[in-house]
């Protein structure tokens, strides 16, 4: 039997060390046979997505003088690409990378190796769309090299959060993240829930931050809750209760927080609370003892009851955790509180009078997660 706990301490180590079966070197025939041009402006157009193959080497005197060659192709629409390089080779030597134009200037383009593939050789690259071209660079090996390079564009979940995929409560949700540039994004709407868990996985050795947002801006200022799942915890993780409010759109990014990219899955689950709205009050019964939870921080809990007569009343309450929660008293329809203050450990009281037959609220402000409590008017 795999002990998991030894096996994720490794992982700990070994976090970037992944093993994928190697492919079989793939035919060099492809529709594109190009020499290119090192220089960047004078470099040969070519179309990677149907396939092109060359010939690059270098100085067999001393072995130091590498051929370079650059290439341009373009890519106008946001993708995820697999790019991969064949030998005729047992193995490929030649050096493959993607730059793209930022600011006037061309920078690399972070790659994700396939670690295991000697020939082909698999690299996933995350692609912005551009109007400019990209270039494709390649230094030579030790002596000649004929290599064929194809680039294939994958099935890949919505990078931004204005087109992010529509997915629904309790239903598993299943994606890869290709490179650590890779983002996927999704909405849901919470329905007759205003409380939420995440429960999340992810392949061996990678981890993942869930950010969940209120609207599609992705700011802090937008920012409901991040969930991490840390794959050196446990296979699979679950959330505290997370605030949403009732028949709303969220937003969820998930990216790579640590390790290597890889597949993950998780499932949103909704979570019935005591009413965040005074409006929407649980009615409670004076005399009666009533027990709530703050699920998470700035969890608030209303309750409504009825005075039975009238005069000086008295309100007892206690919390789990002290400091954890504040508890406020009002008439309804009236801003005036006629009592607020924390709920200590050792219990709270407190005095105030009420009018036959009118109703009140009680409102418990949670200040951390999982805390209980309790309270009685009599």
């Amino acid at each position: 039997m795999t002990n998991k706990k030894v096996t994720r301490t490794l992982a700990a180590i070994l976090m970037s060390a992944t093993v994928v079966a190697s492919a079989p070197a793939a035919s060099l025939t492809a529709p594109v046979v190009a020499e290119a041009a090192i220089n960047a402006d004078s470099a040969q157009l070519v179309n990677i997505f149907q396939g092109m193959t060359t010939s690059i080497s270098s100085d067999e005197t001393d072995g130091t003088h590498f051929e370079e060659k650059t290439f341009k192709f373009y890519n106008k629409s946001e993708a995820v690409i697999r790019l991969a390089v064949t030998s005729e080779d047992s193995s490929v030597s030649t050096t493959v990378s993607i730059r793209r134009k930022v600011n006037g200037i061309y920078v690399n383009v972070d790659g994700e190796k396939i670690d295991g593939s000697v020939n082909p050789k698999y690299t996933y690259y995350s692609l912005p769309a551009s109007n400019d071209p990209y270039l494709l660079c390649l230094k030579g090996p030790y002596g000649q090299e004929n290599i064929g390079i194809t680039a294939t564009k994958v099935s890949d979940i919505s990078n931004h959060l204005t087109s992010a995929k529509s997915i629904g409560l309790s239903k598993l949700v299943s994606g890869q993240i290709y490179t650590k540039d890779d983002v996927d994004c999704f909405k849901f709407n919470s329905g007759k829930f205003n409380l939420i868990k995440i429960t999340a996985t992810s392949g061996s050795w990678a981890s993942n931050d869930y950010s969940i947002y209120k609207n599609t801006s992705g700011s802090t200022a937008a920012l409901v809750s991040k969930f991490r799942y840390n794959s050196l915890g446990a296979d699979t993780l679950t959330s505290n209760y997370i605030k949403v409010k009732p028949n709303t759109n969220y937003y969820i990014k998930t990216t790579v927080w640590n390790g290597d990219p890889r597949e993950y899955s998780f499932k949103l689950k909704g979570y019935m609370d005591v009413s965040d709205s005074a409006k929407t009050a649980k009615m409670v019964k004076m005399g009666k003892l009533v027990n709530g939870k703050v699920e998470c921080k700035d969890d608030d809990d209303y309750y409504i009851f009825k005075a039975t007569k009238s005069g000086t009343v008295k309100l007892t309450s206690s919390a789990s955790n002290a400091f954890a929660s504040d508890i406020e008293v009002y008439r309804k329809g009236s801003a005036s509180k006629l009592f607020e203050g924390g709920i200590s450990t050792s219990g709270t009281q407190a005095k105030f009078k009420v009018k036959k037959n009118n109703y009140y609220i009680v409102k418990v402000i949670g200040h951390s997660s999982n805390t209980t409590y309790s309270f009685k008017v009599k």
